[in-house]
């Protein structure tokens, strides 16, 4: 009956012991809203402006990274190629979201 005990006793602390990890673990922050004074291009990983965020003012720079969502200020333009390979021109300011890109080339507007 001893063993009984603990065993009981040892799943009990254990079931609290992951309950307060659960609740204790802090969500995942809210993604920054895009800030249109921050000069440049922002992109995202994720469709409506979500998952990593990505940001350069350098131009002209080619970049060959997947993105889905993208926000371009007044003094800049992209060149972005489509996954279909598309190419879509988008002059700042402007912003596109929901469509897939694998690349783009960020040029002064």
């Amino acid at each position: 009956m001893k063993t009984l005990g603990k065993i009981i006793l040892l799943l009990v602390i254990l079931l609290f012991s992951g309950l307060a990890f659960i609740l204790t673990r802090s969500p995942e922050p809210e993604p920054e809203p895009i800030d249109p004074s921050i000069p440049g291009v922002h992109y995202y990983e994720d469709c409506n402006y979500m998952g990593k965020r990505m940001h350069t003012d350098e131009v002209p720079l080619e970049i060959d990274v997947s993105f889905k969502s993208v926000c371009v200020s007044d003094d800049f333009a992209v060149k972005a190629i489509s996954k279909t390979n598309e190419e879509v021109f988008i002059k700042g300011p402007s912003t596109v979201k929901c469509t897939e890109f694998k690349s783009m080339e960020v040029l002064p507007n």
